[in-house]
């Protein structure tokens, strides 16, 4: 599915955006200033295991009401998010 199909089916569902896909994390809040939050796990040997162990770890780290209009990106040992959580 294209990038913008699956961008207005989250926002129209009121949902968040899970992918890999690291263009999301800097093209999304350029083109869609208002959404429910977007995560892209950005792992170097990405596996299922990995990927549910970065999730688990962002639910139980970043609260729900900071997700919303935010872009968090997970990377192997850090991560980021568009704009800062202050």
């Amino acid at each position: 599915m294209r990038d913008a199909i699956i961008a207005e089916k989250a926002i129209e569902a009121g949902a968040v955006v899970l992918t890999t896909d690291r263009d999301f994390f800097h093209t999304f809040p350029n083109v869609y200033p208002t959404h429910f939050g977007v995560l892209v796990i950005a792992l170097r040997q990405p596996n299922r295991s990995l990927i549910a162990q970065k999730l688990e770890w962002f639910l139980a780290n970043v609260s729900e009401d900071q997700w919303k209009d935010r872009v968090f990106q997970l990377r192997d040992t850090t991560w980021l998010t568009r704009p800062p959580i202050i």
